[in-house]
């Protein structure tokens, strides 16, 4: 009887120590997040997790645009580099019912685009910019077209080498996807690409532009 007893024991505590080591090695759900997905610059970008955009709607709703975008334009508003925004506008690139954010600087009298940002699951984040330094050889441009999407370029002007993206927001304010990417060369008759074929640019000059 003792020996069954102990038999028993024997092969629960086995079984525990199987379950616990299989737990353990098991990888937690969403290990791999968007972020890190944004920062390598995939083709096509997906959520880990269950969506959450019905959540962040709700609590987005009845807030105005400054308030959605208040840390966002606080910290462009502080920005002392070189290339300060001097506008900010809000319109609706996807036209999904949520506006983004895009600010401006002053350039030949005009406003000329500075950045974009978009609310992911109701948290304001970066999607694209252009960028001229003072000095330096790093270049950005970023356009956006009628149809909801917007082109990217990051390239070197020293030696002409970047890569292009067409983003799309997706309708769910959960991210976006890279619908496409190209490596380039700038070179005499090669300019940066803006996968302009079939689509408009807006003109950004018609926004509702206010002073930070």
């Amino acid at each position: 009887m003792k020996n069954s007893v102990s038999t028993v024991l024997l092969l629960l505590s086995a079984s525990l120590l199987l379950t616990a080591c299989q737990e353990k090695a098991a990888p937690p759900e969403g290990s791999f997040s968007q972020a890190v997905t944004e920062e390598t610059a995939a083709s096509s970008q997906s959520s880990s997790g269950p969506s959450t955009s019905s959540e962040s709607t709700e609590a987005e709703a009845g807030l105005s645009d400054e308030e959605l975008y208040a840390e966002t334009l606080q910290k462009v508003a502080a920005d002392q580099s070189d290339t300060v925004a001097d506008y900010y506008a809000f319109y609706d690139i996807d036209h999904n019912g949520t506006n983004e954010l895009i600010t401006g600087y002053s350039s030949g009298g005009t406003v000329s685009l500075a950045a974009i940002y978009y609310l992911q699951n109701g948290v304001p984040a970066y999607l694209a910019q252009s960028y001229v330094p003072s000095a330096g050889g790093h270049r950005e441009s970023a356009i956006i077209y009628d149809d909801g999407t917007v082109a990217y370029a990051q390239w070197h002007s020293l030696n002409g080498e970047g890569t292009a993206y067409l983003y799309q927001l997706r309708a769910d304010n959960s991210g976006y996807d890279v619908l496409i990417e190209q490596e380039f060369q700038i070179s005499e008759g090669n300019p940066v690409p803006t996968f302009d074929s079939g689509r408009t640019a807006l003109n950004i000059k018609q926004f509702d532009w206010k002073d930070f």
